[in-house]
């Protein structure tokens, strides 16, 4: 009797242990959702820029907003910038591909723009969002309103994701004018992620 009394708390508490480590495996952060290789970002056929080469990025939402990162070996200016530079984030969730781009113009001053829809027949609907270059962590780092993104569900997916950086013609003379000349380094992955779900990333 003694040996039956005893072997339902065992098993009770080997059971909860279970569910105790799925808890926490599920809280884990998610973190290097998209990761490339380093030395990488060509701007010529034997000459590479660390200012435009990507290490890896992560996307996170939650209530408020939606936060991007994009990690580089720099993002201090080099001789390669001098005409401006453009670094882009995309994904696709809920049918529609969006859009994120950090501009550096001549001069070096930036300015951010998010796209919640890139077909060709939703134009005209970028708009400006916060977006800045931290030279400690090497990161660049986007907040989009969430109310921006459009119809996007809770527990929507975020997928296709895509970064890109580019060689551009940015000038801020008579009216704003910005071009990609050519692509210098892309990364993507084909993992995924649920909107809401943890991340290393803040301010969500």
């Amino acid at each position: 009797m003694r040996t039956t009394r005893l072997a339902v708390p065992v098993a009770v508490l080997l059971a909860a242990s279970g569910l105790n480590a799925a808890s926490a495996a599920a809280r884990k952060p998610v973190c290097l959702q998209v990761v490339d290789a380093s030395g990488d970002g060509m701007v010529a056929a034997d000459q590479t820029s660390e200012a435009l080469d990507i290490l890896s990025g992560d996307i996170a939402t939650g209530k408020r907003n939606l936060v991007a990162a994009m990690r580089l070996t720099t993002v201090e200016r080099d001789q390669f910038q001098t005409t401006g530079v453009t670094y882009v984030w995309t994904w696709s969730v809920g049918g529609v591909t969006q859009r994120l781009a950090y501009y550096v113009y001549v001069g070096g001053t930036t300015s951010a723009s998010f796209d919640p829809n890139t077909a060709a027949g939703a134009s005209g609907d970028e708009v400006n969002v916060s977006a800045f270059a931290d030279g400690a962590t090497k990161t660049i780092t986007w907040t989009v309103a969430r109310k921006l993104l459009g119809p996007v569900k809770k527990g929507a997916k975020f997928s296709a994701f895509k970064l890109t950086t580019h060689l551009g013609l940015n000038q801020r003379l008579s009216g704003e004018g910005r071009s990609q000349v050519s692509v210098a380094d892309t990364a993507q992955s084909g993992k995924s992620y649920v909107d809401g779900t943890i991340t290393c990333l803040k301010g969500t």
